[in-house]
């Protein structure tokens, strides 16, 4: 079993997992997407294998995923910000860059309109916008899918399919590779959190949350560099648009389409710290 990978922040009478990589002065965030997240700490290794040499990397897991404890508090945007500042804050961290996958880039955008001196740039990875639920209400379908997938996973579905292909939750991972222990502890966080209460509950606030996003820009003093996965591109034509949309620094941004689905750090990891690493040298 592999031994525990974390330390906790308490944070409003309960546990947030908190990992650290790296002890260089410069920090980056890391933050995660949404419900099919089981463990972000070891879904996002691939990342954090590539930046701890040149950064402190500092992993966190909202409550509800990976051994972060469940909570009956509302996931509305205001408390999810509030956590993660205080989590940082608690680090005694206030100076730092966020990398961001999916609906965290929503609640980055909150965050940085609401603590912008404390940011120093924003890396996302095929990030969700306010403005996406007038193409798609993604929220809504998310919603439906985690219900099937608690569902499945009541009945021992997934219990028996890890049992039979237990590399199946990594098998387009590139750049990285599992330990057995690893592996092990994905199957069973997977069977653990999967579409659980605290999980739902964010997916039902995910329009709300949106609509309180709404007219928001990154401000203008934090570059910002987008990923976008060419698959969701496809689906959402006005995908490039929407984020454009929210640049008000554009002379200091970029946006970057890579080949491939939503979760791009799982084949790209390379390609994105790359870039990343460039754009932070040319944007100073």
């Amino acid at each position: 079993m592999l031994e525990q990978y974390c330390q906790f922040v308490d944070i409003d009478g309960g546990k947030i997992c908190v990992k650290v990589d790296g002890e260089s002065e410069k920090v980056i965030v890391l933050l995660h997407g949404a419900f099919l997240v089981v463990s972000p700490i070891l879904e996002l290794k691939p990342l954090v294998v590539l930046l701890k040499n040149d950064f402190t990397v500092v992993t966190i897991e909202y409550f509800g995923y990976g051994l972060s404890d469940k909570t009956e508090k509302e996931r509305t945007i205001e408390s999810i910000t509030s956590e993660i500042h205080e989590v940082l804050h608690k680090l005694g961290l206030n100076k730092y860059y966020f990398l961001a996958h999916s609906l965290s880039g929503v609640y980055c955008l909150y965050y940085m309109n609401k603590y912008p001196n404390e940011v120093e740039g924003f890396i996302g990875i095929d990030t969700s916008v306010p403005r996406q639920n007038e193409v798609i209400n993604t929220g809504k379908v998310n919603l439906n899918i985690a219900y099937l997938l608690r569902l499945l996973n009541r009945i021992g579905v997934f219990r028996l399919f890890f049992k039979l292909l237990p590399k199946s939750l990594v098998n387009d991972v590139r750049g990285y590779e599992y330990s057995k222990e690893e592996l092990e502890e994905l199957c069973r966080l997977y069977c653990i959190n999967i579409a659980n209460r605290t999980v739902i509950n964010e997916l039902t606030n995910c329009a709300e949350n949106f609509q309180k996003a709404l007219g928001m820009k990154y401000p203008k003093s934090i570059p910002v560099l987008f990923f976008l996965a060419n698959r969701t591109s496809k689906q959402i034509k006005q995908w490039y648009d929407l984020h454009s949309d929210l640049l008000e620094n554009k002379e200091n941004s970029k946006i970057v389409t890579l080949d491939g689905f939503h979760a791009l750090y799982r084949q790209h990891s390379k390609e994105i710290v790359e870039i990343f690493q460039d754009f932070k040298i040319n944007v100073g």
